[in-house]
């Protein structure tokens, strides 16, 4: 048996050893609703179930290794990286800042299907690659490999970090989490010396069976290590029968249910102010994240416009008002671990807008501080009709602007004044 059969037939074992645990894993999961995360399992599995085929494949068509040749092999390895990446979302504990800015990443079917397109156009360029044969100029083959190779190496580089993000959750071993980044490292540096071999042979001839070894030596660690996080992850969702063990658990991921209360504050040492949300997650368990500002920004002007026209009970409509919602939204994930979205927070009256809080889970303290800034007064001004009866707008024929204009002119002090009375 030579060293080249002896390496196909151990990767053969360990991926297919690999795909059948993830595979039964995924199968007594699949009926459970709270588990999300199957499709996830199930690409993963795929991905070794492809490399097993790829081992097969080259165990019956073992040839001397030339450019030419692996072309043909990377239109079969394309298929594990596909499914590698068609994973990602599906690891929870990761991404979440890029889950909350792209919605294609935040949808799984989205980014399954982007992926599959993605690849079924490499895949197309491959296989023309393939055909070609000898035909085909050096250069040309040197591309297609040197695409692969970054593909393999982004694949190895994404799920590792993935992993590693994930392992970290529940191993809390300093020197077992340095193991993970060894190997988590060694599979994209195996993925970058295995091409070069290929272009270079007679110069890095001799590198090639050491890194075939160090390949399947780290490739062996990963599918072990893939395997038991999913073991571990599942055991935990399947076995968690009350909330107690739901909030211990590091495997699951931190969702946000509603916002029960909002908070102002103007802290008069640091001339700060200060944003706070009382927030419900999934495990009935609240959370209070206060965010500090320099300065009263748009965003958190209009955080404090919903919040007194709750006190107020007024509901807000303008043109920009969808802009307007999207934008504190965004202003106050974009520094939050927990993200929140419109549906938990505003309630809808026939397009006009206010948050779901009661009015008494609107908490506003140093309200003069608010009350004096310049930003705050032009954003009230711009929705100040809301605050007006509609039996004064009929009189005073407000919805014409040239009349509105007279009578903020004449009437905005007293409006503003009557609108933070009820703070």
């Amino acid at each position: 048996m030579t060293f080249k059969q002896f390496y196909l037939i151990s990767l053969i074992g360990i991926t297919f050893f690999g795909f059948i645990i993830l595979f039964l894993i995924w199968l007594s999961n699949k009926t459970d609703d709270k588990n999300r995360d199957n499709k996830g399992l199930l690409y993963i599995a795929l991905a070794f179930l492809s490399w097993t085929i790829i081992g097969v494949y080259k165990y019956q068509d073992i040839q001397i290794i030339n450019l030419s040749t692996i072309i043909g092999d990377r239109v079969i390895s394309s298929f594990s990286n596909l499914f590698i990446i068609a994973s990602l979302p599906y690891f929870t504990n990761t991404f979440n800042r890029i889950r909350y800015k792209y919605s294609f990443f935040r949808n799984r079917d989205q980014w399954v299907i982007n992926v599959f397109i993605t690849f079924t156009i490499i895949t197309a360029v491959f296989s023309y690659a393939d055909r070609q044969g000898d035909h085909l100029s050096p250069f040309l083959n040197y591309l297609v490999l040197t695409i692969d190779c970054l593909i393999s190496i982004g694949t190895f580089s994404l799920v590792g970090f993935a992993l590693y993000k994930s392992l970290t959750k529940v191993v809390f071993n300093k020197a077992i989490n340095y193991v993970f980044i060894i190997i988590f490292i060694l599979l994209p540096v195996t993925q970058i010396i295995l091409p070069l071999t290929k272009i270079f042979p007679e110069q890095l001839r001799f590198l090639y069976p050491y890194t075939l070894a160090l390949f399947l030596l780290s490739i062996s660690c990963f599918i072990c290590i893939m395997n038991s996080y999913f073991l571990l992850y599942f055991s935990f969702v399947k076995n968690a029968k009350s909330i107690k063990m739901y909030e211990n658990n590091p495997l699951l991921e931190q969702e946000v249910i509603s916002v029960n209360k909002i908070e102002f504050k103007f802290n008069e040492i640091t001339k700060n102010y200060e944003l706070s949300l009382t927030i419900l997650d999934n495990f009935k368990k609240e959370n209070t994240i206060t965010q500090t500002y320099s300065k009263l920004m748009k965003p958190l002007a209009h955080w404090f416009l919903f919040s007194i026209s709750r006190k107020n009970n007024v509901f807000l409509s303008e043109n920009d008002i969808s802009v307007t919602k999207f934008r504190m939204i965004e202003f106050f994930n974009k520094d939050s671990e927990l993200k929140i979205n419109q549906d938990q927070i505003f309630s809808n009256n026939g397009g006009s807008f206010s948050f779901k809080l009661d009015p008494e889970n609107i908490i506003i303290h140093n309200p003069e501080a608010f009350k004096k800034s310049f930003i705050f007064q032009e954003i009230l001004k711009k929705h100040a009709i809301c605050f007006i009866p509609k039996q004064e707008i009929d009189k005073e024929n407000l919805k014409n602007s040239k009349f509105f204009d007279k009578y903020m002119l004449k009437n905005f002090e007293s409006l503003y004044e009557r609108i933070f009375e009820k703070l």
